[in-house]
């Protein structure tokens, strides 16, 4: 895999949470509590005085470096001047306060006592929610080596209710010393007390600002592009000049909806809805913005479905009563996110548009076409549900390097003994059932028997977003990918292949075509694999039934001698290791 810089950067980004826990980021809420009444984790009391204890004071004194070129006096007062700033937005009760500073100066020698919660979840209290101001970097280069991640923050102890009670926040010193602009730095400190108060990322403007996203549904890039200075603070990369130090409408509607003043959820607007495939199943990991049509980079606020812990749901709050606002959904190009995310979205990006809202195969469904939808002060705008496009047979599929796509079946499929409505497409050369299979491209026989459930064509590092195409055609009784001169990441070369799966026989089918006579025999699944015009040097060729069916040590053999078809019934996996 060659993974997208997803842990921040200096000069470019700002980290959120530690890259070593489990739960590391995510949209909408930091992290999932079920006792809480909407499932996520906040701290208790309407957020009223979330403790921290800055750093100790070093031994030179307050006026001492104490965070790059930030005395210790400086270093305090910029997490101040970021709490206060927290604490402005006026819809919003939470509080900080400090009991003290941690009582001495927190370096490489002793800080891993305050991260050993965050890493390894042990929830042992010390009374102690520290804010580290890590002088010249050697706190991160002990955790992360030569990385550039300018800071961390999570809460890491809870009580019997799941309820925070003791956070942690790391502040990176080195990175200003070596050049990131101080003034940004302050975004960092910003950046990391939304996570430490319980906000996660969000994508909202930032997408378009940095990496060039569209601001409606790709392609269309219907508001134009956001000011510079729209960037939501906690938009996992930090914009250089981007002022993020201040809360946009997307970081002020989530700490709203985390600790509500009286009035918030009466005086404000709530969109929510759905996201399902185009079989109505719902869709956790898609992102949902809404756009105030006459402001629509002020006035704009984000959620990822599922977010909130119900699978499919996304809840968009603090909007403007009386605008209007378009829905679309977002695929997110980068960043760190624990709401796993749907990449690529099965289908294209896409406005919310009313009654004509479909799946584009029972009635058409322009992405393009958007219905203004209604914010009401404390009246939710509910059953605003987005349903995918289908991909349609023949077009090609939205697949890059590295990526995956669900499709949905004609037909009941039994693959190994168990029954699937779609399967996986991987842009490495193979299809999968019940999960996407992206990432594992090396054409290993152990990582070919103990993964999903698989039919590969070639087991390669494919990279359809740079060339030939990626289709399915489908029948009531067959369903083929087919990989149309698609070269090998960084290689080239053109490679062509097919896999086809045919519905199973069962007592009931017709008797009208020689493929029904070749699937007598019990229900059960066959599959074809067809070979073209190959410049890759080899690969995996043939089907597993994955972990937990294989043994892990099944024989390659000659599938030279199967018939056109390989029918999968009684055997956990065929496969022949190939050089071309």
């Amino acid at each position: 895999m060659k993974p997208i810089n997803s842990i921040l950067r200096r000069g470019a980004v700002a980290a959120a949470t530690c890259v070593l826990s489990a739960q590391a980021m995510a949209g909408g809420a930091l992290n999932l509590n079920p006792n809480d009444p909407d499932g996520v984790e906040r701290w208790p009391n309407g957020g009223a005085n979330i403790p921290y204890n800055v750093d100790g004071v070093p031994a030179g004194g307050e006026n001492a470096l104490a965070l790059g070129p930030l005395t210790w006096l400086e270093a305090v007062a910029a997490v101040e001047e970021a709490l206060a700033t927290w604490e402005s937005i006026p819809t919003a009760t939470q509080t900080y306060a400090t009991t003290g500073s941690v009582g001495f100066d927190v370096d490489a020698s002793n800080y891993f006592p305050f991260v050993e919660n965050l890493c390894f979840g042990l929830n042992n209290s010390d009374g102690i929610s520290p804010v580290v101001f890590d002088a010249d970097g050697s706190i991160f280069l002990d955790l992360f080596g030569d990385s550039g991640i300018l800071g961390f923050a999570s809460t890491d102890t809870r009580d019997a209710d799941g309820n925070p009670i003791e956070a942690v926040n790391f502040l990176n010193g080195g990175a200003i010393t070596g050049g990131f602009p101080e003034e940004d730095f302050r975004g960092v400190i910003f950046h990391e007390f939304g996570h430490y108060s319980g906000l996660a990322h969000t994508v909202v403007n930032g997408e378009n600002i940095i990496l060039g996203d569209e601001t409606g549904p790709t392609p269309f890039n219907t508001y134009g592009n956001s000011p510079t200075d729209q960037a939501e603070t906690m938009y996992p990369f930090l914009l250089i000049g981007g002022d993020q130090k201040t809360p946009h409408a997307d970081d002020a509607a989530f700490m709203s909806f985390l600790y509500p003043t009286s009035d918030f959820f009466g005086t404000s607007g709530t969109i929510t809805g759905s996201v399902t495939d185009p079989n109505g199943s719902p869709l956790t990991g898609v992102n949902v913005i809404a756009r105030n049509i006459n402001d629509p980079f002020v006035d704009a606020v984000s959620s990822i479905s599922g977010d909130r812990g119900v699978d499919g749901v996304y809840s968009i709050n603090g909007l403007t009563p009386g605008a209007q606002y378009t829905v679309h959904i977002d695929g997110i190009l980068a960043g760190g996110f624990s709401t796993l995310l749907l990449q690529p979205i099965p289908g294209p990006e896409e406005f919310y548009n009313g009654g004509n809202e479909s799946n584009n195969i029972t009635s058409p469904d322009d992405p393009n076409e958007s219905v203004p939808v209604a914010s009401v002060a404390g009246a939710p705008t509910t059953g605003i549900d987005i349903i995918l496009n289908a991909p349609r047979p023949g077009e090609p599929l939205p697949l890059g390097l590295d990526q995956t796509i669900e499709l949905f079946l004609p037909f009941t499929a039994e693959f190994c003994g168990q029954e699937y409505n779609s399967l996986f497409v991987n842009s490495s050369g193979n299809v999968t059932f019940g999960t996407g299979a992206p990432f594992d491209f090396f054409d290993s026989v152990e990582g070919f028997l103990n993964g999903p459930p698989r039919i590969t064509g070639i087991w390669e590092d494919f990279n359809p977003g740079v060339g030939g195409t990626v289709i399915f055609e489908q029948t009531q009784k067959s369903f083929t990918v087919s990989f149309n001169e698609v070269p090998e990441f960084f290689v080239g070369g053109s490679n062509s292949f097919s896999i086809t799966l045919f519905k199973p026989r069962r007592d009931d089918d017709d008797d009208d075509d020689d493929d029904d006579d070749e699937r007598r025999g019990g229900p059960g699944s066959e599959i074809r694999i067809d070979i073209g015009d190959i410049t890759a040097p080899g690969g995996i060729v043939g089907y597993s039934c994955g972990v937990g069916v294989t043994s892990g040590v099944e024989a390659a053999i000659d599938l030279s001698e199967q018939r056109r078809k390989i029918r999968t019934k009684g055997e956990a996996a065929l496969y022949e290791q190939f050089a071309f």
